[in-house]
């Protein structure tokens, strides 16, 4: 996920960024007190979403507690650090970042372009009602470090391996910021009524967070709000209250989830 020119101004970025700083007040002495506070005088950025005073997860050992949504703000904690150099989310730290450390120049402008043509960084509105399903709870590559420019290895056709890693929480592949900043996007955007935008349900799979057995409201198969809820999944199908695993449930494996089909 690129955050997009614009990304500072936007209304429902700022509320992004508020929910980052917030759940960051988590850590600290007034954590609780803060949320608290927040909550009653309904303050809290991007409400739509979970907070740490709720609980999403009762049983996953991966996941159990609040709702600790751990997003983060990608234009400001780098995704890629080389020889102590760090590399932001952002276009023209990637772009520099593959010119300098790329085997394939060609490949390095085809990709950007491509990037710029396909408009993924607008985030554009599917304008149809969507259900966003997703695993949010595994350990998944945040940041990777490397000491010197992994150009080094690969110009000897051997492969560089990370010298650190630094995991965030996601779906073993894909962190949980592009699930949820694309969603609460498509989410504001229908509730403020922006032209053609549509209902949209980010559906945080293995999670009993307000957990629902339908996305639908009613038995007419009417979808008329955005929301977020929880849904049963295939790693925690006999009770929510057991202690299970949750590293069966993973990327790839989601469209066979025996919930999902």
């Amino acid at each position: 996920f690129f955050f997009n020119d614009t990304a500072t101004t936007e209304i429902y970025t700022e509320q992004i960024v508020g929910s980052v700083r917030c759940v960051q007040e988590t850590a600290t002495e007034r954590g609780k007190d803060f949320w608290e506070s927040i909550t009653k005088n309904n303050e809290v950025p991007a409400a739509i979403l979970p907070t740490p005073l709720e609980t999403c997860s009762k049983n996953l050992l991966e996941r159990s507690g609040p709702c600790m949504l751990n997003l983060v703000n990608e234009l400001f904690e780098p995704y890629v650090t080389i020889g102590g150099k760090e590399y932001f989310n952002k276009k023209e730290d990637i772009l520099e970042m593959l010119k300098v450390h790329s085997l394939k120049q060609k490949n390095v402008e085809e990709y950007i372009n491509e990037t710029k043509a396909s408009r993924i960084e607008d985030l554009v509105n599917p304008e149809v009602t969507t259900s966003l399903l997703f695993y949010s709870h595994l350990n998944t590559i945040k940041e990777i470090k490397y000491r010197e420019s992994p150009k080094i290895k690969t110009d000897q056709d051997e492969i560089k391996v990370p010298d650190e890693i630094i995991y965030g929480s996601g779906d073993q592949k894909v962190t949980r910021n592009s699930f949820i900043i694309p969603g609460y996007k498509w989410i504001w955007e229908h509730q403020n009524q922006l032209p053609n935008s549509k209902p949209v349900r980010m559906v945080d799979m293995c999670s009993n967070y307000n957990l629902r057995t339908s996305v639908y409201e009613n038995q007419e198969k009417n979808i008329t709000d955005s929301e977020y809820h929880g849904w049963k999944c295939q790693c925690n199908n006999q009770d929510f209250d057991k202690a299970v695993k949750g590293d069966k449930c993973y990327h790839s494996v989601i469209i066979s989830d025996i919930y999902v089909l």
